[in-house]
């Protein structure tokens, strides 16, 4: 099909050219091939459904699932703690629905309680574990030197964050009480 071509072509040219050589790697290598097709997938194809259902097609862990495909995605190679799971982060509301994102930086070392009152102030709520997911996904470019919290979902005191920085892919939890430092920004809606 002449239009596929075309379409493959546009692709490959509008890939970033900053690509961290070891996640490029990382893509190529046969193994996660099914990992990136699923990837490319999703954010070159509208979702199939608008809210997830149980049904004979949705099998009753599909929230598990999906969050392990989206963990996976992420190809977190340096650290990735196992409690960021579907299990500990449940589905909500709105999780899979395209709303507008905000990155808000934080300029000085900040609590938890102040960065909500950050947000707030500005009329936004912390995004879920599986957006800012979602979010380190669909911006490989940023992966080389970032820190995004997410605060809009808790499991037992700690909320989730990821760091790149070089080579390094991280999927960690914060205690809530600990203190951000002023290098992180925080994914809200």
């Amino acid at each position: 099909v002449p239009e596929f071509a075309e379409f493959a072509g546009a692709v490959v040219t509008a890939l970033p050219r900053d690509i961290d050589p070891d996640v490029a790697q990382g893509w190529i290598e046969p193994g996660n091939r099914r990992a990136l097709r699923k990837v490319l997938s999703e954010a070159l194809m509208p979702p199939i459904i608008a809210q997830p259902v149980d049904t004979p097609t949705a099998p009753s862990n599909w929230w598990e699932q999906m969050f392990a495909l989206a963990v996976e995605a992420g190809r977190f190679v340096t650290f990735q703690n196992k409690a960021v799971n579907g299990t500990n982060f449940p589905y909500t509301p709105g999780d899979l629905d395209d709303l507008e994102e905000v990155e808000v930086p934080i300029d000085r070392n900040m609590s938890t309680a102040e960065v909500r009152a950050l947000l707030e102030s500005k009329n936004l709520e912390g995004a879920s574990a599986f957006r800012l997911l979602r979010w380190w996904i669909r911006h490989p470019e940023r992966q080389r030197d970032c820190r995004m919290g997410a605060l809009g979902q808790e499991i037992e005191g700690y909320v989730v964050y990821v760091i790149g920085h070089g080579g390094n892919r991280e999927l960690r939890l914060n205690r809530v009480g600990h203190d951000w430092n002023r290098d992180y920004t925080f994914l809200a809606v």
